[in-house]
């Protein structure tokens, strides 16, 4: 029941207070005493849209305060408490709004800030006023089953509290079911796509490291004619007998054979005509094996396109699973 009301600075009041008893009030007057004010100020403090017009002469704000005693109206106190106006153990709510010469009004629920709609989505619950042009909530269709709830008696309403919290138990079980449905859906998603992704990796069946060797590799081959005629040219220089070369084997065997006259009158020449001897044969040796080198280009049985395709596969699973062979 509405239990206390205050108006201040609104319309033509300056400051009123009035307490409510169980029971019938009654407020009697002449027209203009102000007996409309009053229910306007409580039409406000359940929602009503407010204008700074309403503000008394003189004044800065208008201030609007009551208070309901819900003690033993345990279904309007379970009401508020399911929808957070009221806390455990609380048994009265208190209702203000400021409403500024210039601004917005402020509105407060047992002294929290809150929101307009909420006063409006309260009052529903808490007041019915009729009047001329007046809201009235037995018109309203969402309030009969609780009419009815409540015309059913106190043991009715005690096992619809207890349905109720079943019920509300169900839903969350529902959806905690539809949540583990949900993730174990996303868990065969994921499993598709993990296989998926190993056998892309396993399918190529290589080893870290192959990456840079096939890389080499195919360089090699991208520049075989130019490797090939420089080991070529190289090769003629080394021990190449006709003209216009003349061979670094042939030039060391004439120098031999000249410290080998020499060495027959000063053995002491006999040390470097021996090594003079050996550069020719590792001269010889060394064409040999640029030749053997230069062979490889035209002996290999891979070819460019196969590394060149080998080597785009691997470098596609580097840019996706890790930063070189190893990370995948």
């Amino acid at each position: 029941m509405l239990g206390y009301l205050r108006v201040k600075d609104f319309a033509l009041i300056e400051d009123v207070e009035l307490q409510f008893f169980q029971g019938l009030n009654v407020l009697t007057g002449e027209t203009g005493a102000g007996k409309t004010v009053l229910v306007e100020a409580l039409s406000l403090l359940l929602g009503d849209r407010a204008d700074s017009t309403m503000v008394r002469d003189g004044a800065n704000e208008a201030l609007l305060t009551c208070t309901f005693e819900l003690k033993g109206l345990n279904h309007l106190l379970d009401a508020l408490q399911r929808r957070g106006f009221v806390g455990e153990g609380e048994e009265d709510i208190s209702l203000s709004r400021t409403i500024p010469r210039n601004g917005k009004s402020r509105s407060f629920i047992n002294g929290r800030a809150c929101q307009v709609s909420d006063l409006t989505d309260l009052g529903g619950l808490l007041v019915d006023i009729h009047g001329q042009n007046s809201h009235q909530a037995l018109l309203t269709v969402s309030n009969h089953l609780e009419y009815l709830d409540r015309f059913a008696g106190e043991d009715h309403l005690k096992h619809l509290s207890k349905y109720k919290s079943h019920y509300q138990k169900l839903q969350s079980l529902l959806r905690e079911k539809s949540e583990f449905l949900f993730l174990g859906e996303d868990a065969k998603k994921e499993e598709a796509l993990l296989s998926s992704e190993i056998e892309e990796i396993d399918r190529l069946n290589f080893k870290p490291g192959e990456l840079e060797e096939l890389e080499e590799r195919a360089n090699r081959l991208r520049s075989a004619k130019l490797l090939a005629q420089n080991c070529s040219e190289a090769q003629e220089f080394l021990v190449s007998q006709d003209e216009p070369y003349s061979s670094a084997r042939s030039s060391l065997l004439q120098a031999a054979r000249h410290i080998k006259k020499a060495s027959e009158i000063d053995r002491r020449l006999d040390n470097i005509l021996e090594r003079v001897e050996i550069l020719a044969i590792e001269t010889e040796e060394l064409a040999s094996e640029l030749s053997s080198y230069r062979e490889e280009f035209f002996a290999d049985p891979a070819s460019l396109e196969e590394l060149e395709a080998r080597i785009s596969d691997l470098r596609s699973l580097v840019r996706k699973y890790g930063r070189n062979l190893t990370d995948v």
